[in-house]
């Protein structure tokens, strides 16, 4: 399965690696002053220290980290012009055809004349419901909403 699937410029999921330095920065950060009250000590003592690591603690607590991840996650999204791929029969639910009913299309060309043609080609288009608006001198709508 290859990104080209679902994205149209795939190369800018590289713009990912802006995770790296932000994650960097956040660990980097100073800590806080601690400053130590006797009250808080007792309730800290009995409630007892988590065993995990303290680097991944600052990591998952931190909201504004979290906010900035999303949103660099959605610019590269975007960055990526991702696309679905959806067959043309689901989204086509009425055909309108516009035929040209001046005189050039009474030419003959090949073994036909062009209008024979256009009738051909108009025919491999048409499905569900269709629409036929004559264009000569002025548009009339022939058809509205025949079915196929």
């Amino acid at each position: 399965m290859a990104l080209t699937e679902f994205f149209l410029f795939p190369l800018g999921l590289v713009a990912l690696l802006g995770a790296v330095p932000l994650i960097i920065l956040y660990l980097l950060r100073p800590e806080p002053v601690r400053r130590t009250l006797p009250t808080f000590r007792f309730l800290a003592d009995a409630a007892g220290r988590s065993a995990s690591n303290p680097i991944f603690d600052r990591l998952l607590r931190s909201l504004l980290l979290l906010i900035q991840l999303v949103a660099l996650v959605a610019l590269v999204g975007s960055l990526a012009t991702p696309y679905v791929l959806v067959p043309e029969s689901e989204t086509v639910q009425e055909t309108v055809l516009v035929v040209d009913t001046s005189a050039s299309m009474g030419v003959r060309d090949g073994g036909g004349t062009r209008f024979d043609s256009a009738l051909a080609a108009a025919r491999d288009e048409v499905s569900g419901t269709t629409s036929v608006v004559a264009a000569g001198a002025s548009a009339d709508v022939v058809l509205r909403r025949g079915s196929a």
